[in-house]
């Protein structure tokens, strides 16, 4: 599972909480963004291990920016549940993108658990980052307001950037393009 904070169902029980309790699921390694899985840190961010679980977090946002074979050896699939800004420079969406490329790498299942645009998907403004300035906090030449959800945002990185995942969206139930936040 890569997520975070924000990856809650809509009882407010973490992702993480949600599939250790399946017994479909056998979660057995959590993947942190930038700010860690508490979404507290700043900076480089280490591995750990989670207190509430004991299964390792596996950092994603320091020495290491997309997971390693090691990381990946044995998993069945990776699930991605984070929500995002909405704006380009945010770098969750490069996280997905590259853990993305490694799954595909491995033949491993890509799931995104979307979730709604926070400020909206019926405006799409900004100028378009330069492919000569792609990076880390920019992995596609999208607009500075793009106007799509992280699913849409992980379909489009894997046709349009040829990533190759055997992706899997898990659709957003009910929001309209103009939702805002607040109205989700």
């Amino acid at each position: 599972l890569i997520s975070n904070l924000t990856g809650r169902n809509n009882r407010g029980r973490l992702t993480a909480q949600v599939l250790q309790a399946q017994s479909a699921v056998d979660l057995v390694a959590i993947f942190s963004p930038e700010h860690g899985f508490l979404s507290i840190e700043e900076g480089n961010v280490e591995s750990t291990t989670d207190n509430a679980s004991g299964l390792p977090i596996y950092s994603l946002y320091g020495d290491v920016r997309r997971p390693t074979s090691e990381m990946l050896n044995g998993l069945d699939g990776l699930v991605f549940d984070i929500q995002d800004i909405g704006t380009r420079f945010y770098t969750y969406a490069t996280t997905m993108a590259y853990a993305m490329e490694e799954a595909a790498a491995q033949g491993l299942p890509f799931v995104v658990l979307d979730r709604p645009n926070p400020i909206a998907g019926n405006y799409v403004q900004g100028p378009l980052l330069d492919e000569g300035e792609l990076s880390f906090v920019g992995y596609a030449p999208i607009p500075l307001r793009h106007g799509m959800t992280m699913g849409e945002l992980a379909r489009y990185f894997n046709e349009e950037r040829g990533i190759g995942a055997d992706l899997t969206v898990v659709e957003v139930a009910g929001w309209r393009r103009t939702d805002w936040y607040d109205a989700t």
